[in-house]
């Protein structure tokens, strides 16, 4: 068995951090289409839409330019929309009613 840690200059034991496995999640593809959009008057810029959800997610939905779109970029930005709702921290607010 193999320990690994860290010395700090104050000689205090620093264990390194726990490597979790990679988590597979079942994702529900509510909707995919193509959206044409115009950043300028003159220019067309088709992007596919992908909205999903996933458990304890709300829909999300990801754009990929329409020349960029594979299903690998498309799992690789449903990956990277859930990894950012799950690292978000919602606001909490008390109110009166």
């Amino acid at each position: 068995m193999v320990c690994q840690f860290k010395l700090d200059l104050n000689h205090n034991f620093h264990m390194p951090p726990e490597v979790k496995p990679p988590e597979e999640v079942e994702i529900t593809i509510l909707d995919r289409s193509e959206i044409v959009t115009y950043p300028t008057l003159e220019k067309a810029v088709t992007v596919k839409s992908i909205t999903f959800t996933a458990p304890a997610i709300p829909p999300l939905t990801v754009r990929i330019p329409i020349e960029e779109y594979t299903p690998e970029r498309e799992t690789e930005e449903i990956r990277k929309a859930i990894k950012e709702y799950k690292e978000t921290k919602p606001e909490i607010k008390r109110i009166t009613l």
